[in-house]
């Protein structure tokens, strides 16, 4: 009984494996799709990559190692940087 299932599911396997891997794409939606596959958002990627973040930092209490001053120094250097980085994705926009 066992190697008859297991025989079936050898069976399955190759059948799904020798099936034709084209796809048949019937709508132009289904053709964007697929070529804009590799552009597209990875939300819960990101979503369980930032939970990790989040994590790491709850159990290192990394907010509890800078004091406050130096915390809002960071913090406002970053927001320099991002706007430096605006300003110039505008300006290579505008050329």
């Amino acid at each position: 009984m066992f190697h008859g299932g297991r025989r079936a599911l050898l069976f399955v396997l190759v059948l799904l494996m020798l099936t034709g891997s084209t796809l048949i794409f019937t709508e132009q939606f289904d053709r964007i799709q697929a070529y804009a596959r590799m552009y597209e958002f990875d939300f819960l990627g990101w979503t369980v990559d930032a939970l990790g973040v989040k994590i790491g930092q709850w159990g290192l209490d990394a907010a509890s190692y800078l004091r406050e001053p130096v915390q809002e120094d960071i913090l406002l250097g970053y927001m320099q940087l991002v706007e430096d980085v605006n300003r110039e994705t505008r300006q290579l926009e505008d050329l």
